[in-house]
Order: structure tokens, then sequence, then C-alpha cells
């Protein structure tokens, strides 16, 4: 890729589509080598979109005119080493110079320090791409090793020291880790862990993260959870609703249907699956008696006519669980997509450099916030309700099943004992 060619690009990127958000926010570089490097870093960010189905006005442009005249990772100078020759630095491994940034992220979290050491060594002397810069800057934080990774540190001026400040932190008692290796974990991997802590960890949480590291998007979530956790007024009481006809069919439409606010988006995304299911003509058990079916503690009280219509009833039961089972983990799945994709377009709006530190973000941080989305979060509650309730009809299924096998094992045991005593009238009422 030429000079050209990249700032061709990152001007592509910089412009809005309608209200899709610019890809690139920076400054075109002046520098060749570094607008070669920032054009390199969207045109990864473009394919990774598109491998991830997930492909808008912006990632066609970028693409587009990336593949203009045939276009490459990089320039065929930088793509064999001459770049890394010229500087005396060996690649790391040997296709690295042909890896994309996302390949090369992936693999970082394996390498040792020296390993690191090598990468930063020869993304600083070639293609300098600030994403992988950013990511390895990061770590060496979390390591404790500066922020030059694994380079030479300068040491501090002991004029610019402070004694008055040196005291205040002397005395100050450090805070320990909430959970042990919180430091080494990532922000993806505290974020999953907070909804299992009570408000007392949390809290602990808070205070370690704001005296530390201050992560924008772990406090944000803590913040979230605290307000969701908050006790909400009492409403006044409703007045109870008139009793219903015990031979109306009970209510057992798939979760989230009945909600108090509709949601015409998880309405119709419902309808689709039920109509998709409807399309393979099987006949679906239809809706349970609203009066709970009560297996009695004693079968051989039971006639032979009572047996069999009990067989029948828990069979029913027992298919109409089957049938709703299917239909909450069609729903799960289909929430988890839409959630993904919403997740997905979230990512693509947020700002790309952080704020404070005046770095890029990496995929890491970015997939993060955008879990902290009030739309993504709520199509991922009811990914996580449609999956509860499979696997509670799953379990109603398991038992309805096993009460069909009992009654089954009872009326083959009363044949043989038919045959035994030589009835000729095997469907003989017993008991009442």
């Amino acid at each position: 890729m030429n000079p050209d060619k990249a700032r061709s690009i990152l001007i592509e990127a910089r412009k809005a589509h309608g209200e899709i958000p610019a890809v690139y926010e920076g400054d075109v570089p002046e520098d060749d080598d570094k607008a070669i490097s920032e054009a390199e870093s969207v045109v990864d960010l473009a394919r990774d979109a598109r491998a991830a189905d997930f492909e808008n006005e912006a990632i066609t442009a970028i693409l587009s005119l990336f593949e203009m005249d045939g276009g490459s990772p990089s320039d065929p100078n930088r793509a064999n080493g001459s770049v890394a020759a010229e500087h005396g630095v060996k690649p790391p491994w040997e296709n690295y110079p042909d890896q994309k940034v996302s390949q090369i992220l992936h693999l970082l979290d394996g390498l040792s320090d020296d390993e690191l050491a090598e990468v930063y060594d020869f993304e600083k002397a070639t293609k300098n791409r600030t994403t992988i810069i950013s990511v390895l800057e990061e770590m060496a934080q979390e390591k404790g090793v500066g922020e030059t990774p694994f380079g030479d540190n300068p040491e501090p001026d002991d004029d610019d020291a402070d004694p008055a400040a040196d005291e205040l932190a002397a005395r100050e008692e450090p805070l320990a880790e909430p959970w042990r290796g919180y430091d080494k974990r990532k922000v993806d991997q505290i974020l999953r862990k907070l909804p299992k802590l009570d408000e007392e960890e949390l809290a602990e949480v808070f205070e370690y993260e704001t005296r530390n590291k201050d992560r924008k998007a772990v406090i944000k979530a803590l913040n979230k959870l605290a307000e969701q956790r908050a006790p909400e007024p009492e409403p006044d009481p409703e007045p109870e609703p008139d009793p219903e006809p015990d031979d109306q069919p009970q209510d057992t439409a798939p979760a989230e249907t009945q909600e108090d606010e509709y949601d015409p988006e998880h309405h119709e995304l419902v309808q689709k699956v039920t109509e998709k299911i409807d399309q393979e003509n099987l006949s679906v058990p239809k809706p349970l008696p609203r009066e709970r079916l009560e297996m009695p503690f004693d079968l051989t009280e039971l006639s032979d006519v009572q047996l069999r219509r009990l067989h029948g009833a828990v069979n029913a039961y027992s298919s109409r669980a089957a049938y709703v089972l299917m239909l909450e983990e069609q729903l799960e799945t289909a929430c988890k997509h839409v959630a993904d994709e919403k997740a997905n377009r979230v990512i693509f709006s947020l700002p790309k450099v952080d704020e404070e530190t005046k770095k890029d973000k990496n995929i890491t941080t970015l997939k993060a916030e955008a879990e902290n989305d009030d739309t993504v979060a709520l199509w991922r509650d009811r990914q996580r309700v449609h999956g509860a309730l499979a696997e509670a009809m799953r379990k109603e299924r398991d038992i309805y099943d096993k009460n069909v096998q009992v009654l089954s094992r009872d009326w083959t045991m009363r044949h043989e004992q038919y045959e035994h005593d030589g009835l000729s009238n095997p469907t003989k009422r017993r008991g009442k």
C-alpha cells in the first residue's frame, strides 16, 4: 500500500454515512509510514466486520477503495520484511509481517515477556500500528513494568519529587485485590463476574478500581448494577381481577410476550419463530387446562379406565412441555443473534480513542463497552430469560416422561396379572 492510497482510505474512513458514524476519528498523519499503518488498521477492522456479516456503506466504501488497482495488507517491500532488515530487527515469527492486527492481538496473551519485547521492538521499527502498540503498553502497565513496555524506562528525577505527596502516599494503606488475580483480569472478564457479586463485594471492587486503574467500562458497569439493585418504591395495590372460568386454557405463550410494555421488535421475533415451526406441519400439542394434574400416591386405587386416562393426560403434558422447550430454545438463539448484531452496531458507533489516555481502544474494551448499552443489555436479558424457561421446560418434560414410564409399567403388570389369573376380560375395572 502506498502513502497516497493509505491517506485516501483514511479520508474515506473519516466520513459519516447517514446515521453511520465515521470509522476513523483521528487526523490523517503526514508521516508516510504512520499513514500506511493507520490505513492497514482500518482495513483490518473493515475486513473483520465483513467476515462477521456486518457490513454497511462505510465498510463497503473502505474495502472498495482498498481493493481498487489490487489491494494487499501492506506494501510488498514491507510484507517481505525489507523494512525490518533496514532497522536490523527480525520478525517475532515467520509470518508476522503478513498477519492482520486481529490475528496478532489474539496471540499476545500466550507470549512471554521476552517474546512480547520482540513484538514491541519489531512493530515500533516497522509498521508502528497504534492498535498493537497500545495493547502492548496496556499489558506492560498490568505487569508493572512502566508505560514503555519491555524497554528502558527512565528513572524519575529526584528534583521533581514532591515530599508532601510521597509522605501522604506512604501513610495511605494499600487496598487488597477484591479477589485473587484481579489485577491480571481483563475488562471483559471482570464485567462477566460483577453480576455474581453481592452489594458488599461490589463496593470493594468500586473502591479498589477507583483508586487504581479507574477503568471507565468497569465503573460504568458498577454504577449500572447499583441502579438495578436499588429498592424500588412499592406500587399501590391494584384491584384483584375477576376470576377466570376454570374451563379456560392455561396461557402458555412464550416468555416476554406478556410484558407490561409492548415491544414490536420482540413480538415480531416471536411471530417469526412460531411461524417457522408451524411450517413443518407438525402436530402442535394444545395448551393445557388451567387445573394442574396431580399424580395419585397409590395407583392400585385406579381402575383400568382411570389408569389409561391418566396415562394419556400425562403424555399430553409431556408433549406440551417438549413443544414449549423447543420454542424457548429457538427464541433464546434468536435473541442471541439480535443482541450480537446490536452489539456490533454499537461497537462501530463508539469512539475508538480513549479520551483520557488518547490511545486506541482494543477490541476487547470496545466489546465490553457495547455490552453496557441499554438495548444490548435488554436483548441479553431476553436471551437469558428464554434460556432459563427452556431449562425449566426440560426438567418438566423429564418429570412427565418418567411418570409416563411408571404408568406404562403398571399397565403392563396388570395385563401380566390378568393372564396369570386367566381372566378373559383384561380390561375389567379394578378397585373403585
